[in-house]
């Protein structure tokens, strides 16, 4: 947490009340931050996937003006849906509080809720993750 802090001051644990429940309790958490919920829009990708596209924010605005009644987006490719990255409106983060308290935790499920639209992009491997340093050396 240290680490990241030190890039943005947007960084916190997640609320007792949720630990151990998954990415939306970080998203539950982040409801209550005040300078979150006054943007605009919220672009939320996963610490474990550094190669996203550059054009992601772009492609993101443009589905977002191209669809100005969705709240929520998501990535997806030819080869899957990427729930973990998404692009919401800030308010729609105090919806994820009702959601835990039904005893449902996917992103998935929350999203579906929302109606979020998803987003095509091409390259696949732009969306792996990697959970150790061994995970991004190459294959031979």
């Amino acid at each position: 947490i240290e680490a990241y802090a030190e890039r943005t001051p947007h960084v916190f644990a997640d609320a007792r009340q949720w630990q151990g429940l998954g990415p939306l309790a970080a998203l539950s958490t982040a409801a209550s931050d005040v300078r979150l919920t006054t943007a605009d829009w919220l672009l939320i990708v996963p610490c474990d996937t550094p190669n996203l596209p550059d054009d992601l924010v772009i492609t993101f605005l443009m589905d977002a003006q191209d669809y100005p009644a969705t709240a929520a987006f998501y990535a997806e490719t030819d080869a899957q849906a990427h729930y973990s990255i998404m692009f919401v409106r800030p308010q729609l983060l105090q919806s994820t509080v009702d959601y835990l308290y039904t005893g449902m935790r996917t992103l998935r499920g929350w999203l579906e809720q929302q109606h979020a639209r998803p987003v095509h992009f091409l390259d696949e491997a732009a969306f792996a993750n990697y959970n150790s340093p061994q995970d991004m050396e190459p294959t031979s």
